[in-house]
């Protein structure tokens, strides 16, 4: 589920580029115009109040991965019913992020040219080589999970957050984007967009505890590849304690320019 992160810094650049409106309705062409859910913006998407009926823990997420949903990852989130109007209730879901990432397909395209744009446009100039991303059965990207990295890698994604979308002196992510990651969401004060929440810091986490976590005021980006954990307390009890002791920034990460140069 880091990927919903990734999927985020996405949406940033097609929206810096004039190409999303995240804050208008999605467009989606199973929702026409007349139907209640053509009201659902990327931007409740990406902050999980879309209000579509989702079972995060009920089967729905298991069957985009590798279940029946897996034929048609967004197609499958699109089809659940509303429950609640747009923007007004919170609930987890990485079909969400699935129909997120089929408008994504829908400017840049699929598969490779999806891949390839993401490489020209983020992974490339974070050095990330790493990346692995998971497909449907349509060749959309998944979105809400399927981003798999090396732990250097992810901290690279990490640090262009911390920065503030910056990364050796040029724009990445528009001015302002990971500060909208990181407000809260109007119905859960522990879900920004796309990122998870925290006193201090805001996360991206994984289904098996993999995260990763920046905390502004201590400068400080932490990776966690785990099998499994509570990520909250992780922060709390091992990542704030870590960085309050100023441990050597990694050789691999050295020479890296801040935002302030």
């Amino acid at each position: 589920s880091v990927a919903k992160s990734v999927t985020h810094a996405a949406v940033g650049i097609l929206t810096g580029d004039g190409r999303l409106d995240i804050d208008a309705p999605t467009g989606l062409a199973e929702w026409p115009a007349d139907d209640p859910r053509a009201q659902i913006t990327i931007d409740d998407l990406l902050r999980m109040q879309s209000g579509l009926g989702w079972n995060e823990a009920g089967g729905d997420a298991v069957a985009i991965v590798v279940g029946e949903g897996n034929a048609d990852a967004s197609g499958y989130a699109a089809a659940k019913p509303l429950v609640a109007e747009p923007g007004t209730r919170y609930n987890y879901s990485t079909g969400n992020t699935a129909i997120v990432a089929s408008l994504l397909a829908d400017e840049l395209g699929s598969g490779e040219a999806l891949e390839s744009w993401l490489d020209d446009r983020l992974f490339g100039p974070l050095g990330i080589r790493s990346i692995e991303l998971e497909l449907d059965g349509t060749g959309n990207w998944l979105g809400g999970t399927g981003a798999n990295m090396s732990l250097e890698d992810f901290a690279r994604f990490g640090l262009l957050y911390l920065r503030g979308g910056v990364w050796e002196g040029s724009w990445l992510l528009p001015e302002g984007w990971v500060d909208r990651a990181r407000t809260p969401s109007a119905s859960f004060a522990g879900y920004g967009a796309g990122w998870w929440l925290g006193e201090g810091w805001y996360s991206a986490v994984g289904f098996l505890g993999q995260q990763v976590t920046v905390v502004p005021s201590l400068d400080l980006v932490v990776v966690v590849l785990a099998t499994g954990g509570e990520a909250g307390q992780l922060v709390d009890d091992l990542v704030v304690p870590l960085g309050e002791a100023r441990i050597d920034v990694p050789e691999w990460l050295e020479g890296v320019e801040s935002s302030e140069g």
